[in-house]
């Protein structure tokens, strides 16, 4: 909503400002299957304003450590009794050294976060080279649009 980095908590209307420490690289990556996202829903068996894992975006950002707890989608295992292959590609990524990977949304595609745009620029090159589509993708501090 003011273009910086914040923290959504409950339905979407807690927003707490954050200082990210650093900026990584993403690496988002699609193997080119739909996965509907009717199905998906219709899959969840929890709300998904239930969740038992807190975490923070802060601590993604911090150490560059591996620390899958942190990423966390509750549509994901729905997701994966669909189409199981988005786990694989989840695995691909932290294969190529990303410090955690993530399905996006309701899938198929995933994501994976690299300490450096030359790590995470390299694994989006190989992925491409196995057929994938894969784009790196730099984080912004300030959307542009709040920029204006």
């Amino acid at each position: 909503m003011h273009g910086l980095p914040a923290w959504v908590r409950g339905i979407g209307e807690q927003v707490s400002p954050v200082t990210l420490p650093a900026l990584r690289s993403l690496v988002v990556c699609w193997d080119q299957y739909s996965l509907p996202t009717e199905l998906v829903y219709g899959r969840v068996e929890r709300s998904l304003t239930s969740s038992a894992v807190a975490s923070n975006i802060c601590d993604l950002f911090s150490g560059g450590k591996r620390n899958p707890e942190l990423f966390v989608n509750d549509l994901e295992g729905a997701a994966a009794q669909i189409y199981p292959e988005v786990l694989a590609l989840k695995s691909r990524l932290i294969e190529e050294g990303a410090i955690g990977a993530l399905m996006t949304g309701s899938g198929a595609a995933v994501f994976g976060m690299w300490p450096d745009v030359r790590s995470a620029s390299g694994a989006a090159v190989r992925l491409r080279e196995h057929g994938l589509w894969a784009e790196l993708v730099e984080l912004l501090a300030v959307s542009p649009a709040a920029a204006r």
